[in-house]
C-alpha cells in the first residue's frame, strides 16, 4: 500500500512539473510570438539575412516643415539624410555629442531638405556626400542654399557619389542600404514636379526590419519603384513630401497599398495646410498603419533590439 502511495505521490509531482513547464512555456512562446510579429519577414528572409549582432537607431528629427533623418549604428557610424531648412537638425546632433558625419545624403535640392546641411559643412567633418544628378535651379528660396552647398563641398574636396537605382551602400555591420530611385537613365512616368520626383529613395534593411525613406518622391517616381520591385514592402515608411496630396495619382495610393507599412512617419510643421493631406492620412489608415507626425510628437526615435524595435517620441 505504501508503495502505491509513493508511486501516486511521484506521479503527482511529475504532473505538477509538466503543468508548470507547460504554463511557463506557453507564456514564453506567446512573448516570443508577440516580439517577432513586430517585424515582417518570411522564414527564407530570416535565414538569408540572419539576426543583427548589434543595434540600430534612426531619429526622424523635428525640423518643422522639412526632413532630417539621423542613422546611428552600434559601431558609432553616423549617416544623415537631409538637414531641414534651419539649424535645428544640427543642434539636435550636436547636443548628443556628434562631431562628424560619415555619410550625408541630400535626397533633392529643395531648401527644406538641404539648407540645414550648411551648418554641418561649416562645423563638422563630413566624410562623404551622396547626391542625385540634379543641378541647382533658379527659383528661390532653393537656389541660394543649393549654390552655397555645392561651393562648400567643392572647396572642402568632400567625396561625392551620385545615387542611381540599385546602388548599394555600406553604412555599418548588418545594414543593407539600396537605392530604389532615381534612375539617371529614365524619367518617371509622371514628372510634373521634377525636383521632387528625382528624390533619392532608400530601402534600408537591418535583419528582417525594413525602412523605406522617400524624400519628396511623387506619383511618377513611386509608380516606377513598385513596377521595378514587385515584392517590395516595409515595416516603417517615411511618408513622401510631408504627407501632401499625391500629384498624378489621385484616390487610393498604389504605393502605400503595396508597401503596407506598420508605421508611417510624416515630417512636417504644425498647422500647415495640406501637410499632411486628409487623402494621404486616409490611405495610410486603410492599410492599418500607425501614423506618427513630427508636428505632434516632436522628434521620433526608432531603435532596434534583437530584431524587434521600439518607438520613442520627444513629446
Amino acid at each position: 500500500m505504501s508503495k502505491i502511495k509513493e508511486i501516486v505521490g511521484i506521479s503527482a509531482i511529475i504532473l505538477v512539473v509538466i503543468l508548470a513547464l507547460g504554463f511557463f512555456g506557453y507564456k514564453y512562446l506567446i512573448k516570443q510570438e508577440t516580439f517577432l510579429t513586430q517585424i515582417k519577414g518570411s522564414k527564407s528572409n530570416q535565414e538569408s539575412l540572419g539576426e543583427p549582432s548589434g543595434d540600430l537607431k534612426i531619429d526622424f528629427i523635428d525640423v518643422g516643415h522639412g526632413d532630417s533623418i539621423w542613422i546611428e549604428t552600434a559601431e558609432g557610424k553616423n549617416s544623415l539624410i537631409d538637414g531641414g531648412e534651419d539649424q535645428r537638425s544640427f543642434n539636435y546632433l550636436k547636443s548628443r555629442g556628434i562631431n562628424s558625419i560619415d555619410v550625408m545624403v541630400v535626397t533633392h535640392l529643395h531648401s527644406d531638405h538641404l539648407a540645414g546641411l550648411l551648418y554641418y559643412l561649416d562645423e563638422m567633418e563630413v566624410k562623404e556626400v551622396i547626391l542625385n544628378n540634379d543641378q541647382c535651379g533658379k527659383i528661390e528660396p532653393h537656389m541660394t542654399p543649393c549654390l552655397e552647398f555645392m561651393d562648400k563641398i567643392k572647396k572642402k574636396n568632400t567625396p561625392v557619389k551620385l545615387a542611381n537605382i540599385n546602388d548599394q551602400y555600406d553604412w555599418g555591420k548588418d545594414i543593407e542600404t539600396t537605392v530604389l530611385w532615381p534612375n539617371r537613365y529614365m524619367k518617371p512616368y509622371d514628372n510634373r514636379q521634377p525636383y521632387n520626383n528625382n528624390s533619392i529613395v532608400l530601402l534600408i534593411k537591418f535583419g528582417r526590419l525594413k525602412f523605406i525613406l522617400t524624400g519628396d518622391a511623387q506619383y511618377g517616381a513611386k509608380r516606377a519603384i513598385i513596377l521595378n520591385n514587385p515584392d517590395l514592402d516595409a515595416d516603417i515608411l517615411k511618408v513622401a513630401h510631408h504627407g501632401a496630396k499625391e500629384l498624378g495619382g489621385g484616390g487610393p495610393s498604389e504605393f502605400i497599398e503595396k508597401i503596407t507599412p506598420k508605421i508611417a512617419i510624416i515630417s512636417t510643421a504644425i498647422e500647415l495646410e495640406g501637410y499632411p493631406h486628409e487623402e494621404t492620412l486616409d490611405n495610410l489608415k486603410s492599410v492599418g498603419a500607425k501614423i506618427l507626425q513630427t508636428s505632434q510628437e516632436g522628434s521620433i526615435t526608432i531603435s532596434t533590439k534583437r530584431g524587434g524595435y521600439k518607438i520613442e517620441t520627444e513629446k
